[in-house]
């Protein structure tokens, strides 16, 4: 006997302006989570939370960059798993808007477009520019093959891929790159899936973003509505997220993202629920109780390794790189990595009379990318001259996406602080140093157990913070919003002592060596203080 089993099938009907699910008239809720900013270890979690919250769907980003940080190199594994995000979601029960990009926005660094596209100085960013379309066929021919099962025709949770994202806010206005974008993603998902484009909420943004064959839907913020050429109701909440190291954008004029992706979501950072997630539930018409427990950590010290350039060999083993002119982080190969490089963002000018990196070892200044542009420096004939630079994003949306980050003789030191096991002294050979050097960047370093706290505070101006070798991202709390870092639960851990390295670039107000850092269970991400504290967050899941 066959058994007769229904076809999945998602599509549009026009004739009754509605989407169409399995052969019947369809409307869904979704909210967004960025699984690139959820470590795995909470994706279970959130997406459960989500569909508790009464939605059907979630919309989730794929940023190109996150996947093949260098050409040819691509990485879906822990925390980039897609494929897993996806399962999980379909065993939740949530269905799947896929915003595929190659091009995302999202606040992400160089809006998900790789930063080795830059290495061809020449090229013209999401356009048909040969060499950009070159390298976008072969990422999507590695993308949408490991997305086509997922569809949910093909028994998975993907209902609708989006092509590009807001593509017309951008300048190029070019049609033969979105059809060729519409071929690249029919070849490799076929005719069934719904394709559609996202613009901004009016008919100039529509005008170069929409194509024939995409369908084409609208932004919108608190009090718009989203409109679909269905005239389908949708519902976005942004889901705040977390991402473990520099790779937030940022804007024209050139503002730098802070780490926190928080926009006062229905969900915390830490995964909390808020007011805004039960007054949402509550219009869903869900009815849900979540428990949750909080750690209790104390306060502890923190012990000064010593300055920057004292450890640089630990933090740069392979070596300085010469080069007659300075180069950019695309050239040093240094994509992500937030420190020792010229760039265009943030860097810090420090002089010093050799052969000794003492107590004459001075700050001149500080350049910053369209603020302080030039400074003077006097010193002594062979003097050492010192450049510090951040790299704080590269601009995530319109046309200064291709963010060189500047171009007679340098050394350059790439620094490995990221995903790497930088072993430093134990605590009780930690050398102390024998002079505080104003304005000096710094290094602190501590072990400490996990069976006593919940969150950070320490005595810092600017700088950034790793547990365990995971960045938890920027503090600069004279500049706000953010005053507070969010730490997984599960970069924590219980069998050895865990570790915490502050790097501190302007200066330590500690008046000794020993700066103390605090545990809180409350964030604070929109706010600015003058006084010299950065406060981190803690997960509350445990």
């Amino acid at each position: 006997k066959t058994l007769n089993i229904p076809q999945r099938t998602f599509g549009i009907d026009y004739d009754c302006n509605c989407f169409v699910k399995d052969g019947h008239p369809f409307r869904y809720i979704s909210g967004s989570i960025h699984y690139s900013r959820v470590p795995r270890y909470y994706w279970k979690d959130r997406l459960l939370k989500m569909k508790m919250a009464g939605l059907d769907a979630i919309q989730t980003y794929v940023p190109w960059n996150y996947h093949e940080p260098q050409m040819g190199v691509y990485d879906f594994s822990g925390d980039r798993d897609l494929e897993y995000f996806l399962q999980l979601a379909s065993e939740t029960g949530l269905l799947v808007i896929l915003r595929a990009g190659p091009y995302i926005c999202a606040e992400w660094d160089m809006g998900g477009l790789p930063a080795w596209l830059l290495e061809k100085e020449s090229i013209v960013l999401r356009s048909s520019d040969s060499d950009y379309l070159t390298a976008v066929e072969k990422w999507m021919g590695v993308l949408l093959p490991k997305m086509k099962p997922h569809l949910y025709q093909n028994g998975g949770p993907i209902i609708m891929v989006q092509v590009e994202n807001e593509y017309g806010s951008y300048f190029a206005c070019d049609y033969d790159y979105l059809r060729s974008l519409l071929k690249i993603f029919r070849q490799h998902l076929g005719d069934e899936v719904v394709l559609f484009t996202t613009d901004g909420a009016s008919q100039f943004h529509l005008k170069c973003g929409a194509l024939q064959g995409l369908y084409a839907t609208v932004d919108f913020a608190p009090g718009w509505i989203q409109l679909l050429q269905a005239q389908e109701t949708h519902s976005k909440i942004d889901l705040s997220n977390f991402f473990f190291f520099c790779i937030c954008g940022a804007n024209m004029p050139y503002m730098s993202q802070p780490t926190s992706y928080d926009y006062d979501a229905p969900l915390s950072e830490a995964g909390d629920l808020t007011e805004k997630y039960f007054a949402l539930r509550e219009v869903i018409g869900m009815v849900s109780i979540l428990i949750i427990f909080r750690m209790n950590f104390t306060a502890f010290s923190v012990l000064q390794v010593g300055t920057v350039v004292e450890v640089l060999d630990r933090l740069s083993p392979s070596g300085p790189v010469k080069s007659t002119y300075p180069l950019t982080f695309v050239q040093l190969k240094q994509v992500w990595i937030p420190l020792l490089s010229i760039s265009q963002s943030f860097c810090q000018v420090y002089l010093n009379n050799p052969p000794l990196y003492d107590c004459s070892y001075v700050q001149q200044g500080v350049l910053e990318r369209d603020k302080s542009l030039m400074i003077n420096i006097t010193g002594n004939a062979g003097a050492n001259l010192d450049i510090l630079v951040e790299n704080m994003g590269r601009v995530n949306f319109g046309r200064f996406n291709n963010d060189f980050k500047v171009r007679r003789n340098f050394k350059m030191c790439k620094t490995v602080w990221i995903n790497s096991e930088i072993s430093w002294k134990s605590d009780a050979a930690l050398t102390v140093m024998t002079c505080v050097v104003a304005h000096s960047p710094l290094v602190f370093f501590k072990t400490f157990p996990i069976n006593r706290t919940s969150s950070i505070l320490t005595s810092g101006s600017m700088g950034q913070i790793w547990i365990n070798g995971f960045n938890l991202g920027r503090y600069w709390p004279a500049r706000g919003p953010q005053l507070t870092l969010f730490v997984p639960r599960n970069i924590l851990v219980s069998s050895v002592p865990n570790n915490i390295t502050v790097l501190e670039l302007e200066h330590s107000p500690c008046s000794t060596h020993l700066c103390e850092i605090e545990f809180v269970d409350k964030p604070i991400i929109n706010a600015t203080t003058h006084i010299r504290i950065i406060l981190v967050h803690a997960d509350s899941q445990h």
